[in-house]
């Protein structure tokens, strides 16, 4: 039933479309206002950057029953002086939440397909992300999980998470 989708070039408009609603979302935390044609500002070099994996990055579309229910990204990051694979940013349309849904993804990316270290951020005012991020840590199978502090992101609570 669910499924993630590697995207493609010819997927950048769904993907930009689908960033204004993420962007919507962390607007509550970002405080980011709307521009004067009602969008969210979006750098869609960035987006096509991470579609083509420039720089280790990669964009997924995440399926339900062959239906586009969100996206995940990933790419590569440094704390604190230290790489890290980022699972960077994940999106579930809210028709597709409370579904496990993006359980499944992260159990796909960061179990699956690339075991080892990676690196996750959640805005401190978003308390339903860091529920959730708890409820994953103490559910998934991995190593272990800590707490990081970099001055770079002042607005996040940071993970390392380790799943050898």
């Amino acid at each position: 039933m669910y499924s993630i989708r590697k995207l493609t070039e010819k997927d950048l408009s769904v993907f930009f479309q689908l960033w204004q609603f993420y962007e919507c979302h962390n607007s509550y935390f970002s405080n980011e206002e709307l521009d004067a044609n009602g969008c969210y500002d979006v750098d869609s070099e960035y987006l096509m950057d991470v579609l083509l994996g420039k720089d280790g990055s990669c964009a997924y579309f995440l399926m339900n029953a062959g239906n586009i229910a969100g996206f995940v990204t990933t790419e590569n990051t440094l704390v604190n002086e230290q790489e890290f694979k980022e699972l960077s940013d994940i999106f579930v349309l809210p028709k597709y939440r409370k579904q496990r849904l993006a359980y499944f993804a992260i159990k796909e990316l960061m179990l699956t397909q690339e075991t080892g270290t990676w690196h996750v951020s959640v805005y401190k005012g978003d308390r339903l992300a860091q529920d959730f991020w708890e409820y994953v840590f103490k559910i998934l199978p991995i190593f272990s999980y800590e707490s990081v502090e970099s001055s770079a992101c002042e607005d996040f609570f940071e993970y390392i998470v380790i799943n050898s």
